[in-house]
């Protein structure tokens, strides 16, 4: 007996490798996806203007990395003792301007240089409401907690959101001959739109994702991470306690799933390489200047250093300087 509908996927024709660069764009869901990433040695760069969870404002972010562009201060906006950008998320925001455009200009620097050159470029679509600036119609990433006054409220059709991204997807997809684009709709519900809108506002997100694939078919692919969470797991028990976002269970779930399409069994042999490491880093030892913890820091060491050999783009300094401090090697 069967009791879940569960999706199987087939093996991509495109392996995402260590050896390539990947951005990550879009929703909270972008960067579990992207932190995970980051945790098993990827070179992935997420979210450079913050999580953004519009279409529109994820084209913007894109184009902005596409111009490699720069913000100045008349970019920015003050309010409630902060500096802000409405382009980006609040965590840019600070009291002094100069570290806010610091900050900003950094990470888009930052962006803008692994978009140039990245192998996989992932979008992850969180809602199809976007807020725009009554004062100029622009379409804000981040409300940044200003009266509700300041913003008119719209749902962007299956059309807006196929013309936002269209456009900068084939500029960089020209640009970056090797540049893949995988599209996902985000599985967070946005319940503040209450139950129907939020069920069409991801349907407009699907029916959208689906065009742009057909629209850059060989280049761009659909991952369903939004139909593992509805329709495979489809259970209160794989979400937080708040009932909207995944749990990490469920995060665990996607994750699998998502590397059984898009990494290769070698790619997975070293997973497990940097896994035990990585685990072995985290381990706190009762006394570091015992003769069996040092036995076992010089391990982790020459571990680390064997698959630096094999593997010159991996990064292992956070973990090499914990045993270094810890253990006093």
């Amino acid at each position: 007996m069967q009791f879940r509908t569960e999706i199987t996927l087939p093996a991509s024709a495109y392996p995402i490798a260590h050896a390539g660069k990947v951005v990550l764009l879009g929703s909270c869901f972008a960067q579990n996806m992207g932190q995970l990433l980051q945790d098993y040695k990827f070179n992935a760069v997420i979210n450079p203007s913050g999580i953004v969870y519009n279409p529109e404002s994820v084209a913007q972010t894109l184009q902005l990395l596409a111009d490699n562009a720069r913000f100045t201060q008349n970019d920015l906006h003050y309010y409630n003792e902060q500096w802000l950008s409405f382009a980006h998320h609040g965590s840019f925001s600070h009291a002094n301007a100069g570290q806010c455009l610091h900050n900003i200009n950094a990470a888009l620097e930052q962006g803008s240089a692994a978009l140039l050159q990245a192998q996989y470029l992932i979008i992850t679509l969180g809602t199809a409401f976007v807020y725009r600036l009554k004062s100029n119609g622009q379409t804000v990433a981040n409300c940044h907690k200003l009266p509700d006054a300041f913003f008119t409220r719209t749902r962007l059709t299956v059309p807006d959101v196929v013309a936002a991204l269209q456009p900068v997807l084939s500029r960089l997809l020209q640009t970056n001959p090797q540049l893949r684009v995988i599209l996902t709709v985000s599985p967070v519900r946005h319940w503040k739109d209450g139950a129907i809108n939020n069920q069409l506002s991801k349907a407009t997100l699907l029916v959208a994702a689906h065009e742009l694939a057909q629209l850059f078919q060989g280049r761009a692919d659909y991952f369903p991470a939004y139909e593992l969470v509805m329709d495979d797991l489809r259970d209160y028990r794989f979400y937080q306690p708040d009932m909207l976002h995944p749990a990490p269970m469920a995060i665990e779930y996607i994750w699998q799933k998502f590397s059984d399409v898009y990494f290769s069994a070698e790619t997975r042999d070293l997973m497990h390489k940097i896994e035990k490491i990585t685990k072995a880093c985290r381990h706190t030892p009762f006394n570091p200047h015992a003769h069996t913890a040092r036995q076992f820091a010089l391990q982790q060491t020459t571990a680390i250093k064997q698959l630096l050999q094999q593997h010159a783009g991996l990064n292992f300094e956070e973990e090499l300087q914990y045993l270094q401090t810890i253990y006093h090697l």
